[in-house]
C-alpha cells in the first residue's frame, strides 16, 4: 500500500500541538552542536541522571527549576549552588539558557529531545504516526511496512489515534511532518478559495465596487 504522494511535506508544523517539541529540538540542536560527539556519550549520560538522580527525587527542586514562581536570577542561582560543583559546564550552561529563555519547563523535553537526535546520528529513527481511528492489527502492520519501504529509514512506529483528522494521516519523522489529513486538505481548499477571491478583487477592484 503505497503513501499518498499528494501529502504535503513541511517541516515546522502540524494540526497537533507539536510547538513544544519542535522548540524542545532547537535547543537540542544547539545544545549538540556547541559539544564534540567525544563528549555526547557522557554528556547524555549525566544529563539522564540530572532527570534520574536529581529532579525525579527532589521534586522541590524540580518545581523550583522549572516552574515560573522564580526570577531568572533566582533559578540561575539556585543552579549554581546545586549543581554547580556537580554538573559539567555545559549542562549547566543548558539550563541557565533556557531559564533565560523562559523556557525552563521544557527542561524533560530538551533532554527527550537530545536522546532523539543522538539517536537519529545512529540512524535510529522514530516514527509518529496519526489516524482518525484504531487500526486492526494487520492494517497497522500493513501500514508500518508501507512507511518502512517509502521512508527508507529503520525506525520505531508509534501510532496515535486523533479523530479530529477526519480521514488521511499524518506522519512524523523527527522535523518533516507529512500532512495528508483530510482536515488539512479541507482547510487548504478553504484558504485558497478565499486567497483567489481576494486576488480577484485586488486586480479589478471596480468590478466589486456598490453603487453609491
Amino acid at each position: 500500500m503505497p503513501m499518498d504522494t499528494s501529502i504535503n511535506q513541511s517541516s515546522a508544523e502540524t494540526v497537533f500541538d507539536v510547538d513544544q517539541e519542535q522548540l524542545a529540538r532547537i535547543y537540542a540542536k544547539a545544545f549538540l552542536s556547541a559539544t564534540s560527539s567525544q563528549d555526547q556519550a557522557a554528556l547524555v549520560e549525566e544529563l539522564d541522571s540530572l532527570v534520574s538522580d536529581v529532579l525525579d527525587k527532589f521534586p522541590e527542586f524540580d518545581f523550583r527549576l522549572t516552574s515560573t514562581v522564580m526570577s531568572h536570577e533566582e533559578r540561575e542561582a539556585l543552579i549554581d549552588n546545586v549543581l554547580g560543583s556537580r554538573a559539567s559546564s555545559p549542562v549547566v550552561n543548558l539550563l541557565k539558557t533556557l531559564s533565560q529563555n523562559g523556557r525552563q519547563i521544557l527542561v524533560r523535553p530538551v533532554i527527550a529531545a537530545i536522546h532523539k537526535l543522538v539517536g537519529e546520528m545512529r540512524g535510529e529513527h522514530e516514527v509518529r504516526v496519526y489516524i482518525p481511528s484504531e487500526l486492526s492489527t494487520e492494517l497497522t502492520d500493513g501500514l508500518r511496512q508501507a512507511l518502512q519501504s517509502r521512508l527508507g529509514v529503520n525506525a520505531e512506529f508509534h501510532f496515535h489515534v486523533k479523530p479530529e483528522l477526519i480521514g488521511g494521516m499524518v506522519v512524523q519523522v523527527g522535523d518533516t511532518v507529512f500532512d495528508g489529513s483530510v482536515r488539512t486538505t479541507l482547510e487548504r481548499a478553504r484558504r485558497q478559495m478565499v486567497e483567489s477571491a481576494v486576488a480577484a478583487i485586488e486586480s479589478r477592484p471596480d468590478k466589486f465596487m456598490l453603487d453609491k
